[in-house]
């Protein structure tokens, strides 16, 4: 018997499990949903296929299979809170692998949706930008996490802003962001 837990448990979960805390930055609370749940109600609905590049131990997958049609997850590993995540939802398409190499598995404008929470280095996050963007819907969206200014944390606002304008980007209260995509 499969046991589904509710959305508010769900949303309740801590995104990395052994942070006992919010683990804030610049006044965001980095390590829970809330602010991811507040862009998901607002960009994403039933019909939304996305992929998640990095997903660790799959709070933020199941969040997004809550809503979301399907979630492809990517990621080098898949660790074991995320293996009995997936065994409660039956909308995640798991796909082992560096982000670099699965994005060929996937045709130019395939997702509604990608976010981006892989390697927090600078060119890793550009990297993963880079490869990606082509493969989300004109209209669609491409986001991520980590959108941090803090000493030390500055890479993925480096990243986003080098490659989309600044106004475009909103960022969300667990740093979350996300730009539409246009032609």
């Amino acid at each position: 018997m499969i046991i589904k837990e509710s959305p508010e448990e769900v949303l309740n979960k801590l995104r990395i499990s052994f942070f006992t805390d919010d683990w804030l930055r610049d006044g965001m609370r980095v390590n829970r949903l809330f602010g991811l749940k507040e862009l998901i109600d607002k960009y994403l609905n039933k019909d939304t296929i996305m992929c998640e590049i990095g997903s660790f131990e799959g709070a933020s997958s199941e969040l997004f299979a809550l809503t979301c049609k399907e979630v492809h997850c990517v990621d080098v590993i898949f660790q074991p809170a995320f293996i009995e995540m997936e065994k409660r939802r039956d909308n995640i398409i798991k796909v082992t692998g560096w982000s670099k190499d699965a994005v060929d598995i996937y045709e130019d404008e395939f997702f509604d949706f990608i976010y981006i929470d892989a390697s927090h280095h600078y060119e890793a996050i550009i990297e993963d930008i880079n490869n990606w963007k082509s493969k989300v819907k004109v209209g669609g969206y491409l986001g991520g996490h980590d959108y941090l200014e803090s000493e030390g944390y500055t890479d993925a606002v480096k990243a986003v802003n080098e490659v989309f304008n600044k106004d475009e980007v909103e960022v969300f209260e667990d740093s979350s962001w996300i730009v539409k995509i246009k032609k």
